[in-house]
């Protein structure tokens, strides 16, 4: 476990990068140190700097992210290793709503939208498959932990939610 804190600012929008950077090398030193066969890693920046409702900052946020997920993936590349991307809500998609006179106005509040699952398998060779969104069953959120068990080789415990993946 490795705990990178926040900074302590009035406004993450004067620093929309956050930790991103360090969060992502401290990531890649556990990938290729080769001891950990699963880590969870957080990115904050687009659902902190969304909150203030800076748009500008935001769109710097989320390429703060982008820019340290590319150093993940590169990461993962070099050891062959699988990448599961995703989100447990949206924010910065959805910055300005209407209001009830149609008027348009900041939001910084979480959206309702579906959030992506990626998984990003260099070594992909079609022994897995997703079920398609809306096809038996609504995918959700709850799918996620049976589905990272099944990438790991592990059984799904009974009291999980089905996975995501076809059967």
């Amino acid at each position: 476990y490795h705990f990178i804190a926040s900074d302590k600012i009035p406004s993450f929008a004067e620093r929309p990068a956050m930790k991103a950077p360090g969060i992502s090398k401290k990531a890649v030193e556990f990938i290729n140190s080769g001891e950990y066969q699963y880590g969870l890693i957080n990115f904050a920046n687009a659902d902190m700097v969304g909150h203030t409702g800076d748009f500008q900052a935001t769109v710097r946020a989320v390429e703060a992210a982008d820019a340290a997920l590319d150093n993940i993936v590169r990461a993962i590349d070099a050891v062959n290793g699988l990448l599961v991307i995703t989100a447990d809500h949206g924010n910065a998609d959805e910055m300005l709503i209407s209001n009830q006179n149609g008027t348009l106005e900041i939001s910084t509040k979480h959206s309702l939208n579906p959030v992506p699952f990626l998984i990003y398998d260099p070594l992909y060779n079609g022994d897995y498959r997703l079920k398609p969104f809306g096809q038996d069953y609504n995918n959700n959120l709850s799918n996620i932990a049976a589905t990272n068990f099944l990438l790991l080789g592990q059984a799904v415990p009974d009291d999980l939610a089905p996975s995501l993946f076809a059967d």
